[in-house]
């Protein structure tokens, strides 16, 4: 059995194909949103470069006040040693960002980047919890960027569970929408909820989880810097 249903949620419509097997319904996003919304995020994404190191991994904008998240090892140790920081977004505009530490979280791997100039390209950031295991999300990033000729990457995958890590009591998820080195810093996009909901952090690498990797949540991040919330903005608003 299948049942067709069209959301309007602030001017933006959803198409979502819903199939019932007995008592499981799965939901699957259909291409034409897929499609809108990888341009959308493919724009609020950038490159994380110094002039030290050349490419170091992946960022996106999160407001328009030009304020940038990327991993925190992406730009260790160069920040150590007074680097500058550029980002560079698809259309090849460069920009100078300053590492903002007040907001930055550095023991969950966050770091906030800001630069001078506003942006109509930004994702609002949001939360998850374990109701949202299974859940289709997409990643856009630049694995293996310093390898010449290598693009921008869009990845779907899942959210397969939810989990605090070690040592560091990091809140994060592991996805099937990691690939490799790279893409560190870059975002995970949750269709259900219209955010971004996780910050890439690292790919496992054996044979059992190869396809997994780690995001970070932003409970910590909320929790220093409460103005990172923006429950007004949608994608198809704020792009």
């Amino acid at each position: 059995m299948a049942e067709y249903s069209i959301i309007n949620k602030n001017r933006v419509v959803h198409y979502i194909h819903t199939l019932k097997y007995d008592k499981v319904k799965i939901k699957m996003i259909p291409d034409t949103l897929k499609n809108h919304t990888r341009l959308a995020l493919e724009q609020a994404t950038v490159k994380i470069l110094t002039n030290q190191g050349g490419f170091k991994g992946t960022g996106f904008f999160i407001n328009p006040d030009g304020y940038i998240l990327t991993a925190w090892h992406c730009l260790v140790p160069d920040i150590n040693c007074g680097a500058t920081i550029t980002v560079e977004t698809i259309e090849g505009d460069t920009f100078t960002a300053q590492l903002d530490k007040k907001k930055s979280v550095e023991d969950w791997d966050i770091a906030v980047l800001k630069i001078d100039n506003t942006t109509e390209h930004c994702v609002p950031l949001g939360l998850i919890t374990e109701e949202n295991r299974g859940d289709e999300v997409i990643a856009i990033g630049y694995p293996a960027s310093y390898i010449e000729g290598r693009g921008i990457g869009v990845y779907d995958g899942i959210i397969n569970q939810l989990l605090k890590l070690e040592q560091t009591d990091i809140d994060a998820f592991e996805t099937t929408a990691i690939e490799g080195p790279g893409q560190s810093g870059g975002l995970i996009y949750h269709f259900a909820t219209q955010r971004l909901i996780g910050l890439a952090k690292e790919i496992y690498f054996n044979e059992i989880t190869k396809t997994t990797g780690l995001a970070v949540r932003f409970e910590s991040l909320f929790e220093k810097w409460p103005q990172a919330i923006n429950p007004s903005r949608l994608l198809g608003r704020t792009i």
